[in-house]
């Protein structure tokens, strides 16, 4: 179990002490730090940690001050457990994961955009919904057999949607969202690909958001 450094960034609180960060699993919503560990302010808002738990993947952090959040959302990647410095909402670690995590896949230049829950082509539901999703496309698929994969961005299977339940016309494609990939608020990956020939037509962010409620 390595001790890893990880550094974020607090201007609004900084020099403040006592702030606890906790690291979620996003491949099982799992609180991967114990209890959490203790930040330590530096200059200019910078806070760093030690995290000597054996944790790789994704991860949501969260920042508590006592039992009050100040600061949520920001993405970290552990790709090995072994010491070294890791840095949360770091553009370039994530874009190199994440092309990391695509590559070798053949993807054809099929516009999309889904016109129900959707900005582009990125899905958003709400936590324990079951959406139906109906993106427009410029490419005939409906001779297609098509699967639709959703999973965590480390890899792991969250929900498969199989041609049978996929419905195709020549310019749409609509399917629903099962509610085993929105049984908690993370943030997935999406893509629609040929079964017969492994190409990949569309992909995106799969958003599972929690929707306010009132309490009565």
């Amino acid at each position: 179990m390595a001790n890893k450094t990880v550094a974020l960034k607090l201007p609004s609180y900084s020099g403040t002490t006592g702030l606890t960060l906790i690291l979620t699993a996003q491949d099982s919503g799992t609180i991967a730090n114990g209890s959490g560990d203790t930040l330590t302010p530096g200059a200019n808002g910078l806070f760093t940690c030690v995290v000597d738990e054996a944790i790789t993947g994704w991860f949501d952090a969260a920042v508590l001050n006592g039992s009050v959040t100040v600061a949520e959302g920001g993405k970290l990647y552990i790709a090995s457990d072994v010491v070294g410095t890791y840095v949360v909402d770091d553009p370039d670690a994530i874009a190199d994961q994440i092309i990391a995590e695509v590559e070798g896949v053949v993807v054809l230049p099929v516009a999309g955009s889904v016109v129900s829950s959707v900005n582009g082509t990125t899905i958003t539901v709400w936590v324990g919904s079951e959406t139906l999703v109906t993106i427009s496309t410029d490419s005939d698929l409906s001779a297609k057999t098509m699967r639709v994969a959703i999973e965590t961005p480390g890899g792991t299977d969250v929900a498969t949607i199989e041609n049978a339940s996929i419905t195709k016309t020549s310019s749409t494609v609509a399917f629903t969202i099962p509610t085993t990939a929105t049984t908690l608020v993370r943030d997935l990956r999406w893509s629609l690909r040929d079964t017969t020939s492994q190409v990949v037509y569309l992909y995106g962010v799969l958003q599972v958001l929690y929707a306010a409620k009132a309490d009565s």
